[in-house]
């Protein structure tokens, strides 16, 4: 009983980070291209902001700034879609 309990709340958890990787994806889709190519140089490539703002020949200020700001826009995007979609 008990480990039918955990193995419930493991499967709904699952479920629930199975819904929100969705949502993401959905979200990205939506960041225009030359954002995307900077989430995949800092998340993806693992650059950090300098290498970022060297190859890009922008200034480390822009970077970690448009990097915030889409991480802000992507965690509202998720949310709503999250909390519009029932579990």
């Amino acid at each position: 009983s008990e480990w039918r309990a955990m193995e419930a709340a493991l499967e709904e958890s699952v479920l629930e980070d199975l819904r929100g990787l969705e949502a993401l994806r959905e979200c990205l889709e939506t960041v225009p291209q030359n954002v995307r190519a900077l989430l995949n140089l800092r998340y993806h490539d693992e650059n950090s902001s300098a290498e970022i703002a060297q190859r890009l020949q922008r200034s480390l200020a822009w970077v970690r700034t448009t990097l915030c700001r889409v991480r802000q826009q992507l965690r509202q995007c998720v949310e709503k879609k999250l909390a519009a979609k029932p579990s």
